[in-house]
């Protein structure tokens, strides 16, 4: 645990390095994997990040430049190759359809993640409805979320994710493919002074 406890992420020299396979023969023994080749790639090299609560942190980039992999960090979905973590609090982090069943509809993956975030099908039926309003997805909200454009997803990732009120929101570039509109109040949810904790929220 972090000693400033309005300290929510703290990276110190953060490195993230990939093997990736090199082929430099075009013949079949290749396919063996003792005359498979890499290379190391980092994708990350000595990154510093202090977050606190409240904070709003954009992290900008070129495709390729590593933010995908620094959220990700974060996440702990992956851990870094050398340097020091350390992340205070709850993470939830939102990508194009990330964690969205595609052969059920809106409505049902709304309860279906709510449930796995902890919340009781009691606490689900109390917020469904604000939830589906937030979202603007109206009667689709009960189509299948396989037939959902790009866009459509992201709204409802989320509006399931932020009415969580998780300690550290992270967006991995999924309101990029939304309207405008939708972006700009899903900003300000984030920073709406009424939620019950002091969120983060990180737009990569």
């Amino acid at each position: 645990m972090m000693e400033d406890k309005r300290l929510k992420v703290s990276a110190t020299y953060i490195t993230k390095r990939f093997a990736l396979n090199v082929n430099n023969d075009n013949s079949k023994k290749t396919l063996f994997k003792a005359n498979k080749q890499t290379r190391d790639f980092w994708s990350l090299r000595n990154i510093n990040l202090d977050v606190y609560d409240g904070e709003c942190v954009g992290i900008i980039g070129l495709n390729g430049s590593g933010k995908s992999t620094l959220v990700n960090l974060i996440s702990e979905i992956i851990s870094p190759t050398t340097g020091e973590l350390k992340v205070n609090g709850e993470v939830s982090i939102i990508s194009i359809g990330a964690g969205l069943q595609n052969g059920i509809t809106g409505r049902e993956n709304i309860r279906l993640k709510a449930l796995m975030m902890g919340m009781s099908n009691k606490e689900i039926d109390e917020k469904m409805d604000e939830i589906i309003a937030f979202s603007e997805l109206g009667p689709f909200i009960d189509e299948l979320v396989k037939n959902y454009s790009s866009g459509m997803k992201s709204k409802l990732g989320f509006s399931i994710a932020v009415y969580q009120n998780p300690d550290i929101l992270i967006i991995d570039e999924a309101l990029s493919v939304g309207d405008s509109t939708f972006a700009e109040k899903s900003s300000k949810k984030c920073l709406n002074s009424d939620n019950k904790k002091d969120n983060i929220c990180s737009f990569s």
